[in-house]
């Protein structure tokens, strides 16, 4: 670890030295003083509720070689210093005192030092990279996920005097914090994993995501006859952008590393053996190949794997030695960790941290195990989201939902809850949405995973001389009729329809399902809600018949329909083929039921009226985080989408969103949070100068008859006071930075 004089520490990181003697020998450095041992450099971070200043009497009376503080010492503390021959410092920004003193360090080591950032297996390729470089070299390397602007400057402070290598994680959680520990750092080599969907909610798009992250190249420099090279995976979209945007502009050498075929190094003939661990083929180049074994569950493992791979090869690592680390491997615990139950119950603990595309992985590594009893999953929220969130449940419910597992549980609030009914739809994929958008102007969103609408979605269609509205319901499954999810609510929308117009994926889509057995399991869903809802006139439409092998399928559904009574249509929403006859089939249909039917006024179902309370109940509530010093996050289902649905252009909608926000409580929430006037107030991707709580009582009659003109839904909430509106302070969000990376 740094052994560092007294005048070099306040030169290395320009501190002002106000008491203490200056050839004063410090080892380590710590930022909790209960840590303090002899010797030790104590850097105190303020807080609103805790700060650190505080707990510099405790440092010194424990032995502390320097006490570096943000405010002006009392002349006791001083007096106590000199007592104890610590030294007292001065500075003005903890983080920035702790990177510059980390870049000394680093120049002192002269070692190599190889970055690691990206969304998704940081974590697990910096554990990979420093178990197979240790084979040569001596390494250390961040731990845990410690990769922050605090995190990261500690573990190169932490690191011996002998280090041969250092292994550095780097996350983020805004533009430029991968830029200043580069900076810090000075990787000579670097890895960008896999760029998803962390952070999204603070970044935007996964575009902007990449930029954050290809900030690693800012500084890196050469070590040597090592030229900097940063490692991509060429089966990664975001490469090509990074690489021809960031790294060869400034003078990165790039390397290929993965499972594309295009890459440099690569795995081939990828399986997995019965407790899900990747056996794989490991190409070098050149003819340079091992079997290997990854000692870690999950094929998603092997990309970031491979990466690592490369760095080592590229560092004088031989293949033999590659393989033999790869197969003792042990990594950061709780990322898809195989644990064993006494009950013999195998459980997969993927519970650290997550984002949709590691929870997808995790199911995909639970379905590819084998098992002689039930498959169950249990799944918690996912954070940092912000807007995606809601979108993000939906699609890894629905995710799970095509895993057919024996159960699955959601655990957390409105989002699990979300998880939970999305999960609940039915049979994903069958393209009723890419049918609704090809028959009509309307435009529903079709997410580019195995899943898509979770709720209805109406369009206009236009044929001849018909015209009618279709509505593209949610797809449901076995147990929809007995109210479980979203069951009732949609079985209720059905219900007040005229004609059933019942699509069905003749690929079988991504479960390979028999298309005859699952209209059959629709109707029986009908039929069991409700006899006269079975009886609804129905036509049954075969889907996505342009994919080839689908013609015997065609015939059997369509006899099936027949059979039945129905009238059947073959098209294709990608082609077009066949939708005219249906859409003019459907008008001539609806324009007979006119006449004949008459809309339903029946009783609403208690379950659904409790089910609607239980919703709005959970969409009111909303925390108050404090992000930094003067900025502060407000976070909550309805207030985010009162934002987004705001026209920014329209002043009486603009005062309309204030008023509901005074309404809601979010003005005294902000103030009880410590949010004074001219502080910033963020909400979604929109920050604001908070002007305190105001009087909106003037506008009350114009903006109860605002009517359409206002773009902004407006919801009940309850009183400010009540327990739907959680404050979270200072300290506990500063606490959640430190661990808000992951993977």
């Amino acid at each position: 670890m740094i052994e560092i004089a007294v005048n070099n520490l306040a030169a290395a990181t320009g501190a002002r030295t106000v008491t203490g003697e200056a050839d004063r020998v410090c080892r380590g450095c710590v930022i909790d003083s209960r840590q303090v041992e002899e010797g030790t450099i104590f850097v105190a971070f303020p807080g609103e509720n805790v700060d650190g200043n505080d707990f510099a009497s405790r440092a010194v009376q424990s032995g502390a070689g320097a006490v570096v503080m943000t405010r002006e010492p009392e002349a006791e503390l001083v007096s106590l210093a000199q007592d104890k021959g610590c030294a007292i410092l001065l500075i003005d920004d903890p983080e920035e005192f702790l990177l510059r003193l980390a870049h000394a360090y680093r120049l002192e080591l002269g070692c190599l030092v190889v970055g690691i950032t990206g969304s998704i297996g940081k974590t697990t390729t910096k554990d990979v990279l420093a178990a197979v470089l240790a084979k040569r070299y001596r390494v250390w390397a961040t731990r845990g996920n410690f990769n922050n602007l605090i995190g990261m400057p500690l573990t190169v402070l932490s690191a011996p005097a002998d280090t041969e290598v250092l292994v550095l994680e780097m996350g983020m959680n805004h533009f430029h914090e991968i830029e200043r520990l580069s900076q810090s750092a000075n990787p000579n080599l670097a890895i960008v994993s896999k760029i998803g969907t962390s952070h999204i909610g603070i970044l935007g798009s996964r575009e902007n995501i990449a930029r954050a992250k290809a900030e690693i190249v800012q500084g890196m420099r050469a070590a040597g006859d090592y030229l900097p090279l940063l490692v991509l995976g060429g089966e990664d979209d975001f490469t090509p952008f990074i690489r021809d945007t960031f790294a060869q502009p400034a003078g990165i050498d790039v390397m290929l590393a993965g499972v594309s075929d295009d890459d440099e190094v690569r795995a081939r003939d990828i399986r997995v053996d019965d407790e899900g661990r990747p056996v794989f083929t490991l190409d070098f180049g050149q003819g340079k190949t091992i079997d290997t074994m990854l000692a870690i569950p999950g094929v998603q493992s092997v990309p970031n794997a491979v990466k690592a791979a490369a760095v080592a090869y590229r560092l004088g690592v031989t293949p033999e030695q590659i393989d033999a680390a790869f197969r003792g491997l042990t990594i950061t615990g709780h990322r898809q960790e195989i644990k064993h139950a006494k009950s013999g119950a195998r459980i997969i603990d993927d519970s650290y941290n997550a984002s949709a595309e590691s929870m997808a992985a995790g199911l995909d590594l639970l379905c590819s195990l084998s098992c002689t009893g039930s498959r169950m999953a249990i799944l918690g929220e996912m954070g940092e989201m912000g807007d995606e969130a809601p979108r993000m449940h939906e699609l890894v419910g629905a995710y799970a939902a095509a895993k057919k597992l024996d159960m699955l549980a959601c655990v957390g609030g409105e989002l699990a809850q979300l998880m939970a009914d999305a999960a609940l739809v039915g049979f994903p994929s069958v393209g009723k949405s890419s049918l609704i958008a090809r028959m009509s102007a309307a435009r529903p969103k079709i997410a580019d995973y195995p899943f898509t609408t979770l709720v209805p979605n109406l369009g206009m269609v236009r044929a001849g001389e018909y015209s009618y509205v279709v509505a593209d319901v949610p797809g449901l499954i076995e147990g929809a009729s007995e109210g479980r999810g979203l069951g009732h609510q949609f079985l209720r929308h059905i219900e007040r329809t005229a004609l059933i117009m019942h699509v069905v994926d003749m690929t079988g889509g991504f479960e390979d399902r028999d298309p005859v057995e699952d209209y059959r399991i629709i109707n029986r869903e009908l039929e069991q809600y409700g006899a006269e809802l079975s009886e609804r006139p129905q036509i049954v439409v075969a889907n996505k018949c342009d994919a080839p092998g689908t013609a015997d399928k065609i015939a059997d559904l369509k006899r099936a329909a027949l059979d039945d009574g129905h009238m059947f249509f073959a098209v294709s929403a990608v082609t077009g083929a066949g939708l005219n006859t249906l859409m003019l089939a459907v008008g001539e249909q609806v324009a007979k039921l006119r006449a004949e039917l008459a809309v339903s006024d029946e009783p609403v179902d208690l379950r659904d009226e409790e089910w609607e309370r239980r919703r709005l109940q959970r969409e009111k509530r909303f925390r108050i985080v404090q992000e930094e010093p003067h900025a502060f996050r407000v976070v909550g289902r309805a207030i985010e989408r009162m934002v987004i649905q705001t026209d920014w252009e329209n002043e009486e909608a603009v005062i309309y969103l204030q008023h509901k926000f005074a309404r809601m409580g979010v003005d005294d929430a902000l103030e009880k949070a410590g949010c004074r006037a001219g502080d910033e107030v963020r909400i979604c991707q929109r920050a604001f100068d908070f002007e305190g709580a105001e009087d909106f009582s003037e506008y009350e009659d114009d903006l109860e008859d605002a009517g359409e003109d206002v773009a902004v839904e407006a919801i009940d909430v309850a009183d400010p006071a009540d327990e739907d509106v959680e404050v979270v302070d200072a300290a506990d969000a500063e606490d959640d930075a430190e661990t808000s990376e992951g993977e």
